[in-house]
């Protein structure tokens, strides 16, 4: 796939980020700033949540750097698990108290993680938007009246929202139109048009907009993950539903890269290229089962009456029209290259969740083909990626769909030299065929 920046930029930026977001040990992560320089004091909201917690220990790794962290979340982080140098307070945000505890700690820049994917059984049916809608509406207030300098925002790629009509690869100027049906899709939706509106209103409030695409590291559990633990993976016919995904610690990087530089705007966050839902079930050695939209969701309509599943019919969506984000502005504009593409941040997750099942006694994934290295070596997962089953990149617009039917039909080598070696000679030559140029 075409690069969009040159290499020599792309690994000086890659490398500078995710330092940035990598867990460090060591105490002085950087040289002490030069007295009178000013040091930005941060609070981050969202502080116990998944990419919080790895928000907080990358700022705490850095805090000679910084004038102060405030750690912000209704739920208390245990004692054990906080950091050095880090004040933790348990509050919420729709609190008006947030705009005391700003003053109080003279706060001048915000990390708005803050956010609810999936409202937790027995909920308020209206928590998700207060948390989301309402939430965010408090701290852009706080924010304005207390003179902070600069917002930093995880949206999402939901935002743009699940329609048939979906650009192929969307980037950041296509619509933000979320759907009703999908509450974490119209929150995002309704947050990024009040963002749109504070930054016509109140420049002065420096805006970086991050809209990353399904998260995925070491140790992740969410509700994509919760589809690759199924004994199937169902699909939609006429449907490649491609998943795009960023590794967690890239996700960090931008954001206190953001913290420390003077970038604004707003930029998908998303490794190189896909993967098909067919895809990632051969990867899991699991079935893959594609029904008609109709039968899928009928079949949804009537587990979720007999309450064997939350999800209902319009979960079809979800996986027919699933937005797939472009990361050209990414490394254009904003100068950073994830450090992983879609494929290889899947391996990663994969190769935990097998070493994790492995330490239970239990496999994960058994049958599935292909070698089961692990991604500690990114030279050798980047040769992976490239002659496997992958989707090359936002540039490439020449049929979405033909380029997934090449790809399983004849790109799916990706083991090494030895591996090769046991297929018989002409296979080799059929598939070297398409191989990528």
């Amino acid at each position: 796939m075409a690069r969009a920046t040159k290499p020599a930029r792309k690994k000086k930026g890659a490398v500078a980020l995710a330092k940035a977001g990598a867990p460090s040990r060591k105490k002085a992560a950087a040289p002490r700033p030069e007295r009178g320089a000013t040091m930005p004091t941060v609070l981050v909201t969202g502080a116990a949540g998944y990419i919080g917690r790895l928000t907080v220990e990358t700022l705490a790794g850095r805090r000679r750097e910084l004038g102060g962290v405030v750690a912000l979340d209704v739920r208390s982080v245990p004692v054990a698990e906080r950091r050095p140098g880090v004040e933790y307070v348990d509050g919420d945000i729709g609190d008006p108290a947030l705009l005391d505890l700003i003053r109080k700690h003279h706060v001048d820049t915000v990390v708005h993680l803050a956010s609810i994917v999936r409202a937790p059984a027995g909920a308020p049916e209206d928590l998700a938007y207060r948390v989301d809608v309402l939430g965010t509406k408090n701290v852009l207030e706080a924010c304005l009246a207390a003179g902070v300098k600069k917002l930093v925002v995880t949206s999402s790629g939901a935002a743009y929202g699940y329609h048939a009509d979906n650009a192929e690869w969307l980037d950041e100027d296509d619509p933000i139109r979320g759907n009703d049906e999908f509450p974490y899709a119209k929150h995002k939706r309704l947050v990024e048009e009040m963002l749109a509106r504070h930054r016509a209103e109140h420049p002065e409030l420096a805006q970086l907009v991050l809209r990353p695409g399904t998260i995925l590291g070491a140790g992740t559990t969410n509700q994509i993950t919760d589809l690759f633990e199924k004994p199937v993976m169902l699909g939609v016919t006429g449907s490649d539903s491609p998943f795009v995904f960023i590794w967690d610690r890239d996700v960090v990087a931008c954001i206190v890269a953001g913290v420390f530089d003077g970038k604004t705007g707003i930029y998908n966050l998303a490794g190189d290229g896909a993967m098909t839902t067919r895809q990632i079930a051969r990867r899991l050695g699991k079935p893959y089962l594609p029904l008609p939209a109709e039968l899928l969701g009928g079949a949804l309509a009537v587990l979720k009456r007999l309450g064997l599943t939350q999800y209902g019919p319009e979960q079809v969506r979800f996986l027919q029209y699933r937005p797939v984000l472009a990361n050209r502005r990414l490394k254009e504009r904003l100068g950073f290259t994830p450090t992983y593409t879609s494929r290889q941040v899947f391996e990663l997750w994969l190769d935990w969740k097998r070493r994790s099942c492995a330490g239970r006694g239990a496999e994960f994934g058994r049958n599935a083909r292909g070698p089961r290295h692990s991604l500690v070596d990114p030279r050798r997962a980047r040769r992976r990626a490239r002659a496997g089953d992958e989707l090359h990149g936002p540039h490439a617009r020449a049929g979405l769909r033909g380029r997934v039917a090449r790809g399983e039909r004849g790109r799916t080598r990706a083991g090494g030299g030895a591996a090769r070696s046991r297929r018989p000679a002409r296979r080799r030559d059929r598939r070297a065929q398409h191989e990528p140029s």
